[in-house]
């Protein structure tokens, strides 16, 4: 019942769980791959991006003034891909989108998310982002594009601005096509080339692999 509710398939545990073996050989393959050709020794994929989180040139320092130059970037890489997502798309939400970091009061429990905007349109839709861990520079673009454009905020954007449909039609419901657009999402801003340095490009596959481990890890579990 999980799996059909939350995939909209008739796969089994043993096959999802096959795909994700198949999945995360690849997505890892693919790292190995930029590592190398970035002049990084052929190590465990662990150890290499602890080392690669850990390198100054990544990262920032945790204070006030750093967490608001993160917001201001995402809002860069956002209005950035905004201004040529018409090369893809002929219909583009109305309702604007703003970075925001996540209240002080709920950010240790709390993930980046977007927040959709008010049916009204009194509200803008709002991404979320979650800064009490600094996040390496290179995973910013990818989770820029996951939660905004031309992720969650066309997805649910779109659908909740469908116009003679009732409003329960219009409150995006299924897992499988929440964040299977949002990663898809992931990739269609590298195919239009919002992604050309390598390590942007490592942060999109790292994602890519979260999404994946998860096909291993929780049919493991109970298959």
């Amino acid at each position: 019942y999980r799996i059909r509710s939350m995939t909209t398939t008739e796969l089994t545990a043993e096959e999802i769980h096959q795909i994700g073996l198949s999945e995360v050989a690849r997505i890892e393959a693919e790292m190995h791959e930029i590592l190398a050709a970035e002049g990084y020794a052929d190590a465990p994929l662990p150890e290499l991006l602890r080392g690669l989180a850990g390198e100054e040139r990544f990262l920032r320092p945790d204070t006030p003034e750093a967490k608001q130059e993160i917001v201001s970037e995402f809002q860069e890489i956002v209005d950035e891909i905004s201004g040529g997502i018409r090369a893809a798309f002929n219909i583009v939400p109305a309702a604007p989108l703003e970075v925001r970091r996540i209240p002080a009061y709920r950010e240790a429990t709390a993930a980046s998310h977007y927040n959709p905007a008010s049916l009204d349109g009194s509200r803008p839709a709002i991404f979320f982002a979650k800064l009490a861990e600094i996040p390496p520079r290179f995973e910013m673009r990818t989770l820029a594009y996951h939660e905004g454009i031309p992720g969650h905020h066309f997805q649910v954007g779109i659908q909740t601005e469908l116009g003679d449909i009732p409003n329960f039609r219009k409150i995006p419901a299924f897992t499988a096509f929440i964040e299977g657009w949002a990663l898809y999402a992931e990739r269609l801003a590298w195919e239009m080339g919002y992604q050309t340095d390598p390590f942007d490009d490592l942060g999109r596959l790292k994602a890519e692999q979260f999404r994946a481990v998860r096909l291993v890890v929780d049919t493991g579990l109970h298959f």
